[in-house]
């Protein structure tokens, strides 16, 4: 089947001509400019205009695809704007293509630099601008500029390397409507004698970027001449878009398919979008591509002899109408960025409102320009009531106070919530002292006739009080002993300390050293706990300074004035620190209060209690070790008989047993008071106590200009900043009425 045969506009062999740009034909964009869609153009270029680029990606037409697979011919029919053809390479850099509204026909060509140049290269790139209002001079405006970004790049024009950098060419026509399509360089699948390798990933790495961009409509072009299920920008789709919700594939070069007569050709069963696997959401279209004999004719003679085309072919029966030709392409795309634009509004709203929010922060942070003392101790007057208020409410739980710095959804130990965090600390300070404050932990094996189940006797033992679950977070662990096994040990120190006591006695400081050596892990504990807390304070500091500040300032306050507010209440907690356990590491244990002997008469008569039942239960099951048989009947003296029968306690038994029973009392009593003390005197006093003395209104007006001028001079790059967030502000504010108006007409 005979074909009348157009080449691709990025493989033609032909010199590159100048094409005759017709006069613009206003119907042909007027298509674009219903009443609703002209409203919501307009309102996107004012916000444009208005600084609001930064915040969200505008809705764009990115054209992508193989190299040769004939997008720049896809772009130019779409714009109305003739693209150069290169005979000896495709595209090199993406070609970003804004058309704009004016009272005039302009066209300005301008590089921009990718983030990876240099200031110098910045600087030259920004001297390569270009601007006429013949449109037909387009094509050179591009030379020239691909001329610039070789001369300011230095790379060799005959290797047609890939840059990353973009050419942006912004056309203004009366009629035009507001859109921006990418032209990128085709994907290769590998460097030619030419190139190098790594010009085959950049193409790769841009389509990829342009791609993540959820705003934009991909026009994937396939080559009808090509195996359309092996074109590399699938990978790329499946990758970016996987839903196949934004992808619009055009077949173009359908004149070019090879097919037998009578046949109906591949490229056409895709484009009925009912291939199992390759059905998107936005359909296919077909597009006849200029020819190398077309290339001197008009873009409308171009439309026209698609029309022509498409008429004579039988299987563009197969097809709806709507899907053949540019006019319905262009008709499609600009359906699809109004419904885009609408979509995105709401959230185009919502974010002008956040980054208005954010950049008025941002300006608050700054302050007023202060050149001078006055208004240097003026903004610390103000910044210190701030950081008075949040740490006052943040040591008083009052989280609800100051909703812009507390955030909504506090995690457990989040130094914003600084009560909090540090109550959390002293319950795990009090569940590490009950589980590993003691350096041994005294087991006594239950009586042979109890229950297997029942647990043993310990010492220390603490019941859990907590409300909170007790998961102890220290490392080290008590050494486990019997009460046998110690009590030997208690003997061996007490035989080695023997002084002039009479027999039947210990020294009196045994009971001392006994302690000592128990409470020895008091020290660690309580240390790691206080630098816990101290650290907690120091982030909230930190966490308030950056808050009320700006980056340069905040760090100004922390580093010369907070931290070593900081630093000295450290120092003092340390000695604080000193202060609790000199009684119990060098003094002797002083135990007045009565419930000290309640407390050692309990353990004695639970030590008691626990024989008792024992010799009892012996008795009446008729223990064959003891001197007498069961009775039917309860025979007192027999019983008295009982308890008395085989009980000479050992002399070590009772002599240091008791021994233990005294230290056990006096440990458990003193165990609380620390504790209570660490968190008290320690924590409260000394770490939480006075936080806001360091920064508050009255701090600042006594002090000096010295301390003044270093806190709360600003650079110049804080004015150049605070100039920029002024701008910002005002453009933000500006977006939003126009946004409000704007969509109270559409």
């Amino acid at each position: 089947m005979s074909n009348t045969p157009s080449g691709d506009d990025e493989a033609a062999s032909t010199p590159e001509p100048v094409i005759a740009t017709p006069p613009i034909d206003a119907p042909v964009f007027d298509e674009l400019l219903t009443s609703n869609q002209a409203a919501l153009l307009n309102l996107i270029d004012k916000l444009r205009n208005h600084g609001v680029s930064d915040i969200i990606d505008f809705p764009q037409i990115i054209v992508c695809g193989d190299q040769s697979s004939g997008k720049s011919s896809v772009l130019e029919a779409i714009s109305r704007v003739s693209f150069p053809k290169d005979s000896a390479v495709c595209t090199l850099f993406p070609t970003e293509l804004a058309l704009r509204r004016g009272p005039t026909r302009k066209v300005k060509v301008q590089l921009k630099a990718s983030p990876k140049r240099t200031e110098e290269e910045v600087k030259d790139f920004k001297q390569w601008n270009y601007e006429t209002k013949n449109i037909d001079e387009f094509p050179n405006l591009v030379n020239q500029a691909k001329a610039g970004l070789y001369a300011v790049t230095g790379v060799d024009p005959s290797t047609n390397s890939f840059f990353a950098d973009t050419l942006h060419v912004e056309v203004t026509d009366p009629h035009w409507p507001l859109l921006t399509v990418v032209d990128l360089p085709g994907i290769i699948s590998a460097a030619n004698p030419e190139q190098k390798e790594e010009d085959v990933d950049i193409p790769w790495q841009l389509c990829s970027q342009y791609m993540a961009n959820k705003k934009s409509i991909i026009l994937a072009v396939i080559g009808a001449d090509t195996q359309t299920n092996v074109t590399g920008i699938w990978k790329l789709i499946k990758e970016h878009d996987p839903d196949r919700k934004r992808t619009i594939c055009v077949f173009t070069k359908p004149d070019l398919a090879q097919y037998a007569e009578n046949t109906i050709p591949k490229f056409v069963e895709f484009a009925t979008n009912k291939t199992q696997g390759w059905h998107y959401e936005l359909g296919w279209h077909v597009v006849r591509n200029a020819g190398p004999r077309d290339y001197y004719s008009t873009l409308n003679d171009r439309d026209a002899m698609e029309k022509k085309f498409f008429a004579k072919q039988s299987w563009a029966k197969r097809l709806n109408k709507d899907q053949l030709g540019v006019n319905n392409l262009r008709d499609r795309l600009s359906k699809l960025l109004e419904k885009h634009i609408r979509e995105e509004m709401p959230k185009l709203m919502d974010e002008i409102k956040e980054g208005l929010a954010e950049a008025k922060l941002k300006r608050a942070r700054l302050g007023d320009a202060r050149p001078d003392t006055k208004t240097q101790r003026d903004y610390l007057t103000q910044l210190s009531s701030k950081f008075q208020r949040i740490v006052e409410y943040a040591s008083g739980g009052q989280y609800e106070n100051e909703a812009g710095f507390f955030p909504a959804d506090p995690t457990i130990g989040d130094a914003h919530f600084l009560r909090a965090s540090i109550r959390n600390l002293n319950q795990q300070f009090y569940s590490n002292m009950r589980f590993a404050g003691h350096s041994v932990l005294i087991v006594e094996p239950n009586p042979s006739d109890t229950s297997p189940d029942t647990p043993p006797r310990c010492w220390p033992s603490f019941e859990a009080v907590d409300i909170y679950e007790e998961i102890p977070s220290t490392e080290s662990e008590p050494e486990i002993v019997t009460r046998e096994a110690y009590l030997k040990e208690i003997r061996k120190e007490s035989t080695a300390r023997m002084g002039i006591e009479i027999m039947g006695s210990v020294n009196p400081n045994l009971p001392s050293i006994i302690f000592k050596k128990q409470a020895k892990p008091w020290r660690r504990l309580a240390k790691d706990h206080l630098q816990n807390v101290c650290k907690c304070i120091w982030s909230h500091f930190d966490l308030v300074a950056d808050h009320i500040a700006s980056k340069e300032t905040a760090y100004t306050l922390k580093h010369h004035l907070l931290y070593d507010y900081l630093e000295s209440r450290e120092t003092n907690v340390e000695q604080k620190l000193e202060e609790l356990l000199k009684p119990y590491e060098k003094g002797h244990p002083i135990a007045e209060d009565p419930s000290y002997l309640l407390n050692a008469m309990r353990l004695a008569n639970d030590r008691a209690r626990q024989a008792t039942q024992t010799t009892l239960k012996n008795y009446q099951q008729g223990n064959k070790n003891m001197s007498f048989h069961p009775s039917p009947a309860l025979n007192i003296p027999e019983v008295v008989n009982a308890l008395h029968a085989d009980k000479a306690v050992p002399a070590g038994e009772l002599l240091f047993g008791n021994t233990l029973t005294m230290v056990q009392a006096y440990y458990d009593g003193a165990i609380r008071v620390f504790m209570d003390n660490i968190v008290v005197l320690a924590v409260e006093g000394c770490l939480l106590d006075g936080l806001t003395d360091v920064f508050n209104p009255t701090e600042v007006a006594q002090m000096d200009g010295k301390l003044i001028k270093k806190l709360a001079e600003e650079d110049k790059e804080t004015q150049k900043q605070r100039k920029r967030l002024d701008k910002k502000i005002e453009d933000l504010e500006d977006a939003q009425r126009i946004c409000r108006r704007g969509m109270s007409s559409t």
